[in-house]
């Protein structure tokens, strides 16, 4: 039995008494994300039934290659190009003297382990290697031919890039843009023969292409086979990464490689590509690529993660769109092991039909901890046949079973979500839901009625999980201005719903940038129709007039009480990505910067919890307004606590007091229990904000102390309880967010008429810290 006769209020109420600090954002390193190293293994992929088909592709840090058509070679130049600029080899003749080495018919094509590529001529072999900062072109004659002369290598190079003519020489070759810039660079040759002497050779440019001449002298003595090898051809001068679309997720069943991050990338404005890699937590190396859809045929772009599952049998899902040259955009998803670091292709369609178009995919899954293999897809749905943002967009989802064949099948077909009518925008559910039996996922977009004066409002809707029906599509907000840009997290029916609020305008906006950030806590149990809002809505950040970037969420799923939430303030020389932490109240505990460059517009990415370090990932993207858009990692944690400490002298001979739960403010689970003392006898618990040490012997309890302090200032409540069958009491004592840094002291009396003249003794204090 453990009845309350006398309440101790919760800290929201005791808080009163306490001067909150101000929010002062401290700055948290951020590293970049190095893609020095970065390689995409030669790969192909099955057909797209709207796009065709995919390739031969590979990719280094800074440019892709085809080898499927010829060896064409795309240097990644970000959407500050409007098209593709490509450079296109195709050898025409390799002569000793007079006579010709290639052979009439077309090259045999194949391709020899994970980075290199060939061209058998016949009498000489055509190489690619794929490195990270270039690729390298070699020729290699087997034999010595029965000819004598210079060895003349003769290629068309074309494309949207031009080198200007030139003698031979022997030097790089550069190609330029139509401004004149110097875009890629053709290196210069050298001829290596068997036994590893080298001799530089000439390159010539001409009109018909370019020429490179080794000199019948040396080749005359060289000993064969002969290569030659332009020398890390087709570097590419002053571009760097270009990253958009950013999303992580974290597996807690691996113990390396735990960090998943997908981002897009772009060669142009016009072809942007994804990929996926896996990292260590503390984001280091360019990261193992496990998943990439790269081809020129068609765009990939807005990939999102989550995961089912644990080690072996669990699956990591991206869900992403592909844009195709007809104008339509399908999305897709790909499922990979968890144990799994082989980079994979697959490419499966949601539902769909050629009269509609679908876009702005999100991805919902499970705790790595609990056994399940279904994921929630919802994307965003537009009527006809080639693609527009139309004014009567639909929220659809689709359940994919991720053990359906080898990558994972729909469910029941796809469903509405939201409301029936009007226009419904920009979805999101949340990442990891706490699966088992019974469970669900939350899911928000904006909507508006299409009325002349009304506003986008965000709507939030639950859907079950395995089993049980939905809930009703309900309003998360109830301000008057436009609610904007929604993102939620959350289980176990506890959900932060974040989103931007935009001044009213006389037409529908399109844009999220926004005056307000804001975050609304939702209840919404399992099986619950409606739910409920548990606490007020919160104005996290505000300043400027539509100038700030709605972000992400991630939920910690050990104190069920804490999320972070992401935001970036776009204000021309003062841009900044903030992230919140926020407690189970909705308010904010603490505010950082995690990166603030002037001119560097950063841009939210993805945010997950991690539990064996007890700290939240966040992947982003900083914009510094060229074509090297580049990809950071950086982890928000909790402060340092001392770990709750006895003190004192206690009279009682067995009885202790315990906190359990989070120390960080915001905490909603922490209780003060006593245990180990008498069963079914009353308990007193006092609360204070000091320590003290006055004795109890003159009051009946020789050997004790009263250990806290009673002072007016200081001391809190007392509370009555029962302990129960087996010695123990315990109280649910919430922290509320808006504390400032707090240390609380308690200590219990337990009543037992024989024990002394009092009847009653007193445990030990104990002191617990509370920070952000």
């Amino acid at each position: 039995m453990n009845t309350t006769r006398c309440f101790l209020p919760t800290l929201a109420g005791l808080g009163l008494s306490l001067t909150a600090t101000a929010q002062d954002p401290a700055s948290i390193p951020a590293n970049a994300i190095k893609s020095e190293g970065l390689r995409i293994p030669i790969h192909t992929a099955a057909a797209d039934p709207v796009g065709g088909e995919y390739g031969t592709w590979a990719a280094g840090s800074n440019y892709k290659v085809s080898f499927h058509d010829g060896m064409q070679f795309v240097p990644l130049l970000g959407d500050a190009v409007a098209r593709n600029h490509t450079l296109n080899w195709r050898t025409t003749s390799i002569r000793v003297g007079e006579r010709e080495l290639l052979e009439s018919h077309a090259p045999a094509s194949r391709q020899i382990g994970d980075y290199r590529y060939e061209y058998d001529h016949g009498f000489v072999v055509e190489a690619y290697d794929v490195l990270s900062t270039g690729l390298e072109q070699t020729f290699v004659i087997a034999q010595r031919p029965a000819a004598s002369g210079d060895l003349v290598i003769r290629g068309t190079l074309d494309g949207t890039l031009t080198a200007t003519e030139r003698a031979a020489q022997h030097g790089d070759v550069h190609f330029y843009d139509a401004q004149g810039s110097a875009v890629i660079g053709y290196g210069a040759a050298i001829a290596i023969d068997a036994l590893g002497d080298t001799v530089p050779m000439t390159t010539a440019v001409t009109d018909e292409g370019i020429e490179l001449r080794l000199p019948a002298s040396w080749l005359a003595n060289a000993a064969f086979p002969l290569t030659v090898d332009p020398l890390l051809t087709n570097q590419l001068f002053g571009i760097g990464d270009d990253i958009h679309d950013v999303d992580l997720y974290r597996d807690d069943e691996q113990s390396l490689s735990n960090i998943w991050v997908v981002h897009s990338f772009r060669a142009s404005a016009t072809d942007v590509d994804i990929m996926v890699r896996r990292f260590p937590d503390d984001f280091s190396g360019p990261g193992v690529t496990v998943f990439t859809d790269l081809t020129s045929t068609w765009g990939a772009q807005h990939g999102q993660l989550a995961g089912v599952g644990g080690s072996g049998a669990g699956r990591v899902v991206t869900v992403f769109e592909r844009n195709y040259q007809s104008g339509q955009r399908r999305v897709r998803w790909h499922t990979h092991r968890k144990n799994s670091t082989q980079l994979s292709t697959a490419a499966s369609p949601v539902p769909g039909s050629n009269s509609s178009n679908e876009w702005r995919p999100d991805v919902g899954g499970t705790k790595s901890s609990v056994p399940g293999n279904t994921v929630l897809l919802v994307y965003q749905r537009e009527q006809g046949t080639n693609f527009s943002n139309t004014s009567t967009s639909e929220i659809v989802g689709v359940k994919v079973d991720t053990t359906i064949s080898s990558n994972g099948g729909v469910v029941g077909g796809d469903f509405r979500i939201g409301a029936t009518s009007g226009d419904s925008e920009r979805p999101a559910v949340n990442q990891v839901s706490e699966g088992g039996v019974q469970y669900s996922w939350m899911v928000v977009c904006q909507h508006h009625n299409n009325a002349f004066n009304g506003k986008w409002n965000v709507i939030a809707q639950r859907i079950a999980g395995a089993f049980g029906s939905n809930g009703n599509p309900r309003h998360v907000s109830l301000a008057g201005l436009h609610e904007v840009g929604p993102k939620v997290e959350g289980a176990n029916g506890r959900y932060l719903v974040s989103f931007g609020l935009r001044t009213i305008q006389s037409v529908k906006p399109t844009s999220v940038l926004s005056t307000h950030i804001t975050a609304q806590r939702i209840d919404w149990p399992h099986a619950d129709v409606n739910g409920r809002r548990v606490h007020a809505e919160r104005i996290i950040y505000s300043a400027g007039q539509n100038q700030q970037l709605p972000g992400t969420l991630g939920f910690d799923l050990d104190s069920e009480s804490h999320w972070v939430m992401t935001y970036a303030r776009t204000t021309n020389g003062s841009e900044r990505l903030l992230a919140s932490k926020i407690g189970f109240d909705g308010i904010e505990t603490e505010r950082l910067a995690a990166y603030e460059v002037s001119g560097f517009d950063p841009v939210p990415g993805g945010v997950c919890y991690d539990p064996d370090n007890e700290r939240f990932a966040i992947a982003f993207a900083v914009d510094n307004n060229t074509a090297s858009n580049t990809l950071w990692g950086t982890h928000v944690t909790y402060e340092n606590t001392t770990a709750p400490a006895e003190y004192g002298n206690g009279c009682h001979p067995t009885a202790d007091p315990v906190w359990n739960g989070s120390q960080a403010l915001g905490s909603e689970f922490g209780t003060i229990e006593v245990v180990q003392a008498p069963t079914n006898t009353g308990a007193f618990l006092v609360a204070s904000l000091g320590a003290g040490a006055n004795p109890l012997s003159g009051y009946g309890m020789p050997g004790c102390d009263f250990l806290v302090d009673a002072s007016a200032s200081k001391y809190l409540a007392t509370a009555f309880f029962v302990t129960n069958n087996v010695g123990r009491a315990t109280m649910n004592l919430p922290i509320p967010g808006y504390l400032p840094r707090t240390d609380l002291y308690f200590q219990w009396f337990l009543l037992e008429p024989n024990a002394n003249p009092a009847g009653a003794r007193g445990t030990r204090g104990l002191r617990v810290q509370y920070r952000r």
